[in-house]
Parts: C-alpha cells; sequence; structure tokens
C-alpha cells in the first residue's frame, strides 16, 4: 500500500527527461512586455483543427495581455502545420516551435510548460476552442483567488469537426474547491482543457507522467489536488471539447482508461480517509466500470460488446457510496463570479 501510495504521488522529474530533446523555434515573440498568461497549444499534423484552435485563442474578448505558444510535435520542416503558422507571422504574441522528435503526448505536454514564460499557463488541445469570453472570465476568477494555484474551467463537449460553439445560457460561475477525495468517485475533467495552471507547480510536480497513458491527466489532477488548492469554474462553459476526433474513440483507450484509473482509484483511497472498507469500495468500482463501459459503447455507435452486469447487490453498494462520496462535494462551501 505504502508502494502505490509512493507511486502515485512521487516527485518524478518528467520535465528534466523532456527537456533533453530540444525544440527549434521557428516564430519567436515580438519585444513587449511579457504578460502574465500564456495560451499554450500542443499539436500535431491536425492542420485544420489548429486553425480554428488558434483563432479561438487570438479572438478573444476584453483581454489583451497573454500570448499563445504553439508546440509542433511533428519535426518535419515545410509540413502543413508549418505553413499554416505563416499566417499568424504578422502577430508578435504567437511563437512556434519545433520538437526536433516526436516527444508523444505527454511530453508534448510537459514542452509547453518548459518553453512558457509566463507565471499562468492555460491548456488548449489542438482540437479544441476557448470561448471568446475564455481569457476575461478566467482571469477575473484567478485575479480574485489568491489561495489557489490551479483553475479548470467548464467546457461543453461536442462531436465532429464544426467551426461553431455548442449553444449556452448566460449564466454566473460558481467556483468550487476540488479535493483529492472528490477524484474517488472518477475524473470530473475529460481533459485538462482550459486548465489555467501556475508554471512553477507542473515543475514541482514533475509534470505530466507518461506511465498513466491515457490517464496521465487524471493522475496529474489526483497529485494536485493533494498538494496544492484547486478550483472548479462551473455553470457556465467558457471552453469547447471536441469529442472522438483522437486518441479517446480508440478501443485500446478505453481499456487503457479503465485500467489505469482503477489503479490511480485504489492509490487515492488508500491515501485518503473515507472510513470506507476496502471490498465496498472494490464493488463500487465494478460496477462504475460497468456503466463507463456501457456509456461508452452507446456514444460509438455500431460498436458493440458484451458486458456482464454486475449483481445487484454491486449495483446497491454502488449507490451508497456514490452518494455518500458525493455529499462533501455538494456540501462544500462555493463563491460566485457574478457574470
Amino acid at each position: 500500500m505504502i508502494e502505490d501510495i509512493k507511486k502515485l504521488y512521487c516527485d518524478n522529474d518528467n520535465m528534466q527527461e523532456t527537456a533533453q530533446t530540444p525544440s527549434f523555434c521557428i516564430k519567436s515573440f515580438g519585444d513587449y512586455d511579457i504578460p502574465q498568461y500564456t495560451i499554450a497549444i500542443p499539436t500535431f499534423n491536425r492542420v485544420d483543427l489548429l486553425k480554428l484552435a488558434i483563432d479561438s485563442a487570438v479572438n478573444q474578448d476584453d483581454f489583451y495581455e497573454y500570448e499563445i505558444l504553439v508546440v509542433d510535435n511533428n519535426p518535419e520542416r515545410d509540413d502543413a502545420t508549418e505553413l499554416l503558422m505563416r499566417e499568424y507571422k504578422s502577430n508578435d504574441r504567437i511563437a512556434y516551435y519545433k520538437n526536433s522528435k516526436n516527444l508523444g503526448m505527454t511530453g508534448n505536454w510537459n514542452k509547453l510548460y518548459l518553453l512558457a514564460r509566463t507565471e499562468w499557463v492555460v491548456m488548449l488541445h489542438d482540437d479544441d476552442m476557448l470561448y471568446p469570453d475564455f481569457m476575461k472570465i478566467m482571469t477575473r476568477t484567478v485575479e480574485s483567488d489568491k489561495d489557489a494555484s490551479c483553475f479548470y474551467s467548464c467546457y461543453n463537449t461536442f462531436h465532429g469537426e464544426g467551426s461553431e460553439h455548442p449553444s449556452r445560457e448566460k449564466h454566473d460561475v460558481r467556483v468550487m474547491t476540488l479535493r483529492e477525495a472528490d477524484y474517488l468517485t472518477g475524473c470530473h475533467l475529460h481533459a485538462p482543457l482550459g486548465m489555467t495552471l501556475k508554471r512553477n507547480v507542473v515543475f514541482e510536480m514533475g509534470g505530466f507522467n507518461p506511465n498513466y497513458y491515457p490517464s496521465l491527466d487524471f493522475q496529474f489532477h489526483v497529485k494536485l489536488a493533494h498538494y496544492h488548492v484547486v478550483r472548479w469554474l462551473r455553470d457556465y462553459p467558457i471552453a469547447s471539447y471536441r469529442w472522438l476526433t483522437n486518441a479517446s474513440g480508440k478501443l485500446e483507450t478505453l481499456y487503457g482508461w479503465v485500467e489505469k484509473d482503477e489503479a490511480i482509484k485504489w492509490m487515492a483511497f488508500r491515501n485518503t480517509n473515507t472510513h470506507i472498507p476496502e471490498w465496498a469500495y472494490r464493488k463500487y468500482l465494478e460496477y462504475f466500470r460497468y456503466l463507463y463501459m456501457q456509456n461508452w459503447f452507446k456514444s460509438f455507435n455500431g460498436k458493440k460488446e458484451e458486458l456482464k452486469k454486475p449483481s445487484v447487490f454491486s449495483h446497491i453498494v454502488y449507490l451508497i457510496l456514490k452518494f455518500r462520496l458525493g455529499l462533501p462535494k455538494k456540501l462544500r462551501k462555493h463563491y460566485t463570479i457574478k457574470l
């Protein structure tokens, strides 16, 4: 048990390993005072969607004190991505780097923080988009809360390769705290889209750990909540997550998620004082796994697989623990950002 906890929370220096691979600056920032925020975009061979992501970052309303960093995992020169980036040559607040070799998703995420130069870094995947009021709302929240090291955004999800955000209704933003034990019921965040994080915290935590792929963001979230104050902006989406255009749609990714997610949950369970017996949490995970896979297959039309339904007893335990584990979060105090 102690070794499991040590593995989850140890300070592996994945940043140092990533730093050993050089990245080449194709387009640098202009000469201006360094702002507080970077919108950082990792990319690999997704030129059409990348343009949508960059444009969403460029076209922010009523807030301009930020810069945009694009890090390309394709070392090939003069490819479609590099040609696209030439369209932004007149924008001195955009920098573009190419890694000298493909570092994989984890390595490229870590590269963002190695190459960024601001206090805060916003994660934007190359197939996702920010609403025009993202920076205005996020920075207002950050600047009013001096205790937190990380702020997660609320976002909509949508399918396909469209360029329009899903519709939304204007609503005040409810800001709540996420604690380590909250993750025992699963990862509340599909991806770190819009995650606004102090750059130095990533170095403190050793960066993203490739050993937890495809759940490396989940492991990072749990570890972050263990060491730092973390906030979550709720009720009003300020980003759009594009579903099923990447590795998320692969069957092997599903099984990887299930395996790694459960390992992370067990380690977090043993590190939190829930007063819940292990046999009960095991039953909870059994039924959670069934529901998760059932929903996944439903999302991927035409993909069917026989799923053995857990016992009625497992279902009852699941419902009891879902309520028990979720209650502290429901009762926790929050604050509101008025829009």
